[in-house]
C-alpha cells in the first residue's frame, strides 16, 4: 500500500502546479509550429490505473474453523493457520475478530506477537463467555483455552490489521486435540463433553483427569474460586480445607445426596502458572 499511496500523493502535487500557471503558458505549451499535429486517441504505454497488492489471506469472520500447529500453540499468539470446514478435524475456532489499533498495532507492525498477545487476551477473555456460554466458573471446568489469530507477517504492511480471538481444547495431559463442531453455545447446559472427569480412584498427581468424551467414574460439576491472578498463594491446608463443604453443597445438587464426593485443589506449582480453581467432582455412570 506504500508505493500507491505515494504516487496518489505525487500525482496530486503535480495537478496543483499545473494549477498555477497562466493561460499564457497553458496556451504556449499547447501551441506548435506544425499545422498537421492533431491529438490522437492512441494507447501509450504508461499505466491508467493505480495497481495494488491484496493480502494473501482475507480478514476471519467468527464460526470459522481452522488447524493450526501445536508448536505456534504453545506461543499464544499464532499465524493464519489453515482453514477448514468445521465438519472436517479442526483444533481451533474464531470466536471474535477486532480491528488492530493503538499498542496492539504497533506490536503486530512490529512483529511482536508476546505484545500482541498480551494486548488481546483480556479482550478475548470477555468474549469466549459469550461465545461458548456459561460464565467463568462454568468455563474452567473445561478444557477450553484461548489463542490469539494474527494476519501472516507480509500481510500486514498490505492492510491486514486484525486480530482474531480462537479457542481450543486442552486435553489434562496438555496436548491440543480436536473441538467438536461448533463450539457456539456448547457450554450453555451443566455438563459437556469438553468438562474434566476422573478415571477411576483420585490420585495426588491428577494423572487420572480426563476429558469427560472418554470413559470415566466422576464428572466435575463445580469449582472454587481461590483468589485473583495477582494473589499470593493461600498455602495448601487453607485451599485444601474450603474444598469440603461446597463440594458436597454442589454434589448434592447434581447427584441429589453427599455421597461419591471428591475434589482437586491448586498445588504452589500450578498456582505460579494461573490456577485459581478447585474443582469438584460427582460420581457418575458412565
Amino acid at each position: 500500500m506504500r508505493n500507491a499511496r505515494t504516487s496518489l500523493i505525487v500525482a496530486a502535487a503535480l495537478l496543483a502546479l499545473s494549477g498555477c500557471a497562466s493561460a499564457e503558458d497553458l496556451a504556449s505549451a499547447g501551441a506548435t509550429d506544425d499545422p498537421t499535429t492533431e491529438a490522437t486517441d492512441e494507447p501509450t504505454d504508461e499505466p491508467t490505473e493505480e495497481q495494488t497488492e491484496e493480502p494473501s489471506t482475507p480478514t476471519p469472520s467468527a464460526g470459522d474453523c481452522r488447524k493450526i500447529d501445536s508448536t505456534e500453540i504453545s506461543r499464544g499468539a499464532v499465524g493464519a493457520g489453515k482453514s477448514v470446514g468445521c465438519r472436517q478435524p479442526h483444533n481451533a475456532q474464531t470466536f471474535y475478530v477486532a480491528d488492530a489499533k493503538g499498542k496492539t498495532a504497533k506490536a503486530l507492525t512490529g512483529g511482536d506477537l508476546t505484545k500482541v498477545y498480551k494486548q488481546t487476551e483480556p479482550m478475548c477473555e470477555k468474549q469466549i463467555q459469550a461465545w461458548t456460554g456459561g460464565n467463568a466458573a462454568r468455563l474452567a471446568r473445561t478444557g477450553y483455552d484461548i489463542v490469539i489469530g494474527t494476519p501472516p507477517a507480509a500481510d500486514v504492511p498490505l492492510g491486514a490489521m486484525w486480530v482474531r480471538c480462537d479457542v481450543i481444547l486442552y486435553d489434562p495431559d496438555g496436548s491440543v486435540v480436536g473441538l467438536p463442531n461448533d463450539t457456539r453455545g456448547s457450554l450453555d447446559k451443566a455438563t459437556s463433553d469438553v468438562d474434566f472427569c476422573v478415571r477411576g480412584s483420585f490420585k495426588p498427581s491428577g494423572t487420572n483427569v480426563v476429558l469427560c468424551d472418554k470413559p470415566h467414574d466422576f464428572r466435575s460439576v463445580g469449582v472454587v474460586n481461590f483468589g485473583k491472578s495477582s494473589d499470593s498463594y493461600p498455602g495448601r491446608s487453607q485451599v485444601e480445607g474450603g474444598m469440603r463443604k461446597p463440594c458436597l453443597r454442589q454434589s448434592r445438587k447434581y447427584l441429589g445426596k453427599n455421597l461419591y464426593t471428591g475434589w482437586t485443589f491448586p498445588t504452589a506449582s500450578t498456582w505460579k502458572n494461573g490456577d485459581r480453581y478447585g474443582e469438584c467432582y460427582a460420581k457418575t455412570k458412565k
